[in-house]
Parts: structure tokens; sequence; C-alpha cells
């Protein structure tokens, strides 16, 4: 999972790089950069959860984690659900276009 994360991170910052370096701004572009933002967040919350899970009630060796990195983790994985919309949204564009 970390692995797999960290290119998923790699990717999305590139997506987002190129976004803030290219003047066009349109909708589909907007769209797509939002849901990098997103799916960073989601990515960086997949590579840390093994290590950021309570260590009183997880089975992991290394899990360092409390209950407060415990709901991070979880208000994080809800926020990057948003990722999943803005894909929605993307589809819906490029339907309706």
């Amino acid at each position: 999972l970390v692995f797999s994360g960290l290119l998923s991170v790699v990717g999305s910052s590139l997506i987002l790089n190129l976004f803030f370096k290219t003047k066009c701004k349109d909708p589909c572009r907007r769209l797509l950069a939002i849901m990098s933002f997103w799916d960073i967040i989601y990515s960086i919350q997949i590579m840390l959860q093994p290590y950021l899970a309570p260590a009183e009630t997880s089975q992991l060796v290394w899990a360092v984690g409390n209950d407060r990195t415990c709901s991070a983790l979880g208000f994080f994985n809800q926020a990057s659900f948003a990722a999943f919309w803005y894909s929605g949204f993307l589809s819906l564009y490029y339907v309706l276009t």
C-alpha cells in the first residue's frame, strides 16, 4: 500500500503542477486539479494508515498511533471521498459537453 500510495501522490502532484503551469483553466482542467488534490489527501491517508492505527487495539507491530490519530485518519478517509465525487462530476461534464 505504501508504494502504490506513493505512486499516486507523485502522479497527482504532476497533474497539479501541470495545471498551475498552464494558462488554460477550463472547467475540465479545474475538476481534474481538484480531484488530484483530494487524491493526494487520500493516498497519504492510505500510506499512513498502518502506522497511525492505535497501538493499544491494533494487532499491527508497527502501529504507533493513539485515539487522536485514529480520529484524524477517519476524518481524512471520509473527506477523501471528494475525489470520487469529482470523478463523477468530471464524467458528467464529459457527457454534457
